[in-house]
């Protein structure tokens, strides 16, 4: 059930941040923030080239487009395993736009995971956040932004998102 419940909100998440109900931008398409995803020996920055991260990753369990109503093209989900990393289309190219885990199996690069305590993400990020509803938090460095979505005092959902200027 608290995966369907973090497949659900991950979807609703990146409709919301695609269609103007994300961060404001920055206007950057850098990899200087910290915040990366790290799966195996990749890394999946936000605002990065989608093309050779996508290919890196093999072949997802399922795959989504649509319409982008930020930028002219599709927006693309590429759901795997034990993650989704979501694109946006820039310049006859596509740029990751976010990554959502979906399970505990995978962890931020600072070993914060579904189910882990708030005093772990204290530990892990610090007090330098932006509260969201009740005990979530909004950590932003660079052009990247890491949520954590917390529910009677553990970690429910975990998703990075690109900062970026919309055409």
């Amino acid at each position: 059930m608290k995966k369907l419940f973090s497949i659900i909100l991950a979807v609703m998440v990146f409709a919301l941040a695609a269609c103007g109900g994300g961060s404001e931008s920055t206007g950057s398409q850098s990899d200087g923030s910290k915040f990366a995803f790290k799966t195996g020996n990749i890394t999946v920055k936000m605002n990065a080239d989608a093309e050779n991260v996508i290919a890196n990753l093999g072949e997802p369990k399922s795959y989504f487009e649509s319409e982008s109503c930020a930028f002219k093209g599709l927006d693309k989900q590429y759901t795997y395993a034990n993650f989704v990393v979501a694109t946006y289309p820039k310049d006859d190219k596509d740029y990751i736009s976010s990554v959502t885990l979906l399970d505990d199996t995978v962890a931020t690069a600072e070993g914060i995971r579904i189910g882990s305590t708030v005093q772990e993400i204290d530990t892990a990020y610090g007090s330098n956040f932006t509260a969201l509803t009740g005990e979530s938090r909004s950590y932003v460095d660079g052009d990247a932004e890491l949520q954590l979505i917390v529910t009677g005092g553990l970690v429910s959902s975990i998703a990075y998102y690109a900062k970026t200027d919309v055409n």
